[in-house]
Parts: structure tokens; sequence; C-alpha cells
């Protein structure tokens, strides 16, 4: 492999549960891209459509997918964090295979993207040294719905990854109510990368985000607010996303309200002691900052 081949290779991770109308949609749309990956691992994760068969037939007729497949018995109990138990499946049936890559991508079974998506996102990778984690932007498939993506990091379903950022980290953590997306994105910045949002490169969502579970429109809010506790959200920084949202953001007043009621309750709840209490103080810390309520320090785990 030539030095700039090698410069921008990489890897995708894809968890599949019960996704036999996407999954050849978005196999056709990674099997065309002008930048094809070195691996594609399709998880199987316990699906009881035709999704299994389906990534066998598209292991068996490319030779860099490659399919895992997970027993449904393990996810018993695993609430939101099934998802990442699949995924990270996926990544140990990677690690061990004999293969170097730049960045490792997480990609969500109901997308769709132009041929020039990777070549465009992994092309900024290898021109930043200094770039962890980075993804492009989204649109619904109705052409109408344009995700403006208002979060302080990147969408988690097409999030990637610079490899040496990833295992500095130690990857994705299974937290109960998620927001795993989020985490790796603090503990990157914590540890001095950077996390970039790359709006001009655009794929296409096929399903509306949070709707893929039986999850009602008041549960998905008040268990984003949980999530939001559970990594660290200082309480100055929850109330002040209560009321922008409340007189901003659709559903208004309703939605934030469900949102922030998770919030409050998780502070009643058992940590899952799986983020760090030093990744807390840094999101904390850098929360105030945005707000103006503390003066700016300097990283000490900075990259450059």
């Amino acid at each position: 492999m030539n030095i700039e081949a090698k410069n921008k290779s990489y890897v995708l991770i894809t968890p599949a549960y019960n996704e036999e109308d996407n999954l050849p949609r978005l196999a056709e749309s990674i099997i065309n891209q002008n930048l094809k990956p070195v691996m594609w691992v399709i998880v199987n994760d316990g699906s009881s459509d035709a999704t299994g068969t389906i990534v066998d037939e598209l292991a068996a007729q490319h030779e860099f997918i490659h399919a895992v497949h997970v027993d449904p018995a393990s996810k018993k109990g695993l609430y939101y964090a099934k998802k990442i138990h699949a995924f990270n499946a996926g990544y140990a049936y990677l690690e061990k295979q004999d293969i170097d890559y730049l960045c490792l991508g997480n990609l969500d079974a109901d997308i769709s993207m132009p041929a020039d998506y990777y070549d465009n996102v992994v092309s900024t990778f290898a021109a930043n040294n200094d770039l962890g984690v980075a993804a492009g932007s989204y649109r619904y498939s109705d052409g109408v719905s344009k995700v403006q993506w208002s979060g302080n990091y990147v969408p988690g379903s097409i999030l990637m990854s610079r490899r040496a950022c990833y295992e500095q980290v130690d990857g994705y953590r299974a937290l109960k109510y998620g927001a795993e997306d989020t985490l790796l994105c603090i503990m990157a910045e914590q540890y001095g990368w950077r996390v970039q949002y790359l709006p001009q490169f655009q794929v296409v969502q096929h399903r509306v985000v949070g709707t893929a579970e039986d999850t009602s429109f008041v549960e998905a809010r008040y268990r984003q607010g949980l999530s939001e506790q559970n990594v660290g959200y200082s309480l100055p920084y929850a109330l002040g996303k209560f009321v922008r949202g409340a007189f901003l953001h659709k559903p208004y007043f309703f939605g934030s309200f469900c949102r922030f009621a998770g919030y409050v309750a998780g502070f009643f709840q058992a940590d899952d002691g799986l983020v760090p209490p030093e990744t807390k103080k840094f999101l904390r810390h850098k929360q105030l900052v945005q707000m103006k309520l503390k003066p700016n320090k300097a990283n000490p785990h900075s990259q450059s």
C-alpha cells in the first residue's frame, strides 16, 4: 500500500437489527464509493427478519464486506446500550484482522450517501493531524426536512474517528441511557483532539432520528435528559438548553420540559461508573466557559 492510500484508508462498522429494508440501499452506496473501505463489518444484531441472510449474501459477494452475527440472547437487559454492544462485537472482530487504517467509521444501516462522501471525509482527516472525530450532515429522505445539527458535537449515525484517537479514549462505552457518541467526542476533546462538524458533506437519513426503537416522543426526550446528566452536563448548561429549547425548537416547551425532567431525574439514578469523573469535570468546565461563567484555561492534553 502506498503512503497516499494508507493515509486515506478507513474501515466501517454497521450494527444492523431488522434492517432488511435499509441494508441493500446502504450496501449500494458503500459499494459505489469512490474510496471504498478496507473492510466493512456488518453486525447482524439478532434480527428476526432477513437481515442476517442479506449480510451473509453481501459478504459472499464482496471481499471487503464481513459478516458478524450476535446471539439474540446476549441482548437481554442491555436497554439502550445494545447497539454499542453490537458495534463492539464488530470492533472485536476487526481487531483480529491484520489490516492498517487511518479512520474507523460508525455507520447506521438507514443511511445512503453520494459516491464521494467518504473520500471527502477521510481526506479531511488525512490533511489535519489533530482531527480526532468528524462527521458530515444529513437530511431526511423526503427532501424537505433538512436536519441542522445543533449539538456541540457530530451526528452519531455517521461518526468517524481517527484510529489513534479512538484507541486513546478506549472506544465507545455502553451507557445505559445512550449518548455514547457524545461521550466519545467529549473524551476526544479532553485528550486534546479536535472534533469537527462537516456540513458540506451530506448524507441521506431514511428514518427519522430516534425512531428505530419502539420509543415514544416523551420517553425519547426524557431519556435524552437522563443521558446528558449521566455524561456530566452541568446544571446551568442543562437549564440554559431548557430555556432555549422552550422558545426556539419544536415542540417548544413540552419537549424541553421532558428533556429537563430527565436530566433532573438523573441525579437520583445510580451512576453506571462508565464516565470517568475527570471527564465530567472537563465537560462541566467547558460548558461553564461557553456560558462565560468561568475563565478558559489551557488543556494539558492538547495535541499540538
